[in-house]
């Protein structure tokens, strides 16, 4: 009896371990993201790798928050998230785009950003439904 109660108190550490990383990640993300648009406007227009760290930095937090621990759980739970973060995200950047707003030029370069979150989102939406496929034959 002794030993099952601290084989579940183990258990429990464990299992909130990764939602602790997850908020972590999460919270970094959030930070990395407002110091890309916020200090570096310009180091979108010419490399636009925070953009894909934001999203992949979004989508592990979202999977270790989920509990989801099995590699066909994770596929399958990461396969329903991706397009909606990925139509999330530049939605949440209109409000801090508006806010910046001060040449018309700037216009091109939010919807590169927008458009290359979609376009991540559908890239790992095939890649995930072709391992989800793989996984289950």
């Amino acid at each position: 009896m002794i030993n099952l109660l601290e084989d579940n108190q183990k258990q429990q550490c464990f299992t909130l371990l990764p939602c602790a990383v997850g908020i972590v990640l999460l919270i970094l993300t959030g930070l990395f993201a407002i110091f890309t648009h916020v200090l570096l406007p310009d180091m979108l227009d010419l490399w636009d790798f925070p953009t894909l760290l934001i999203y992949i930095g979004i989508c592990c937090s979202l999977v270790l928050l989920s509990g989801k621990r099995h590699k066909q759980e994770i596929i399958h739970f990461l396969r329903k998230i991706v397009v909606p973060i990925g139509c999330i995200c530049p939605l949440l950047g209109i409000n801090q785009f508006i806010h910046q707003f001060r040449d018309p030029a700037d216009i091109g370069s939010f919807v590169n950003q927008c458009v290359l979150f979609v376009l991540y989102s559908l890239i790992a939406y095939v890649i995930l439904v072709l391992i989800e496929q793989h996984l289950d034959k």
